[in-house]
């Protein structure tokens, strides 16, 4: 288990970071620009709240996929 855990967070740390990298540019240059004409406490609800939000949640998912299929081959392997 703790091979398991070492290499989750081993290979998933750089792919979480390059995913937090990713969304924070595409926030940068695609969703702040597109929003710059509506309402400020509308365009922080979004910005801040849902993107943020659907971002950090999304950051995790490469090493919770990294996670079950590590668990899934100590599962199998008996």
């Amino acid at each position: 288990m703790y091979v398991v855990f070492e290499a989750v967070y081993t290979l998933g740390n750089p792919l979480q970071d390059d995913g937090a990298t990713v969304l924070e540019q595409f926030k940068t240059l695609w969703v702040e620009p597109l929003l710059l004409n509506i309402n400020t406490v509308l365009q922080s609800f979004i910005v801040k709240g849902v993107y943020e939000g659907v971002g950090t949640v999304s950051s995790f998912l490469p090493i919770i996929l990294l996670l079950f299929l590590f668990m899934g081959i100590v599962e199998n392997s008996g």
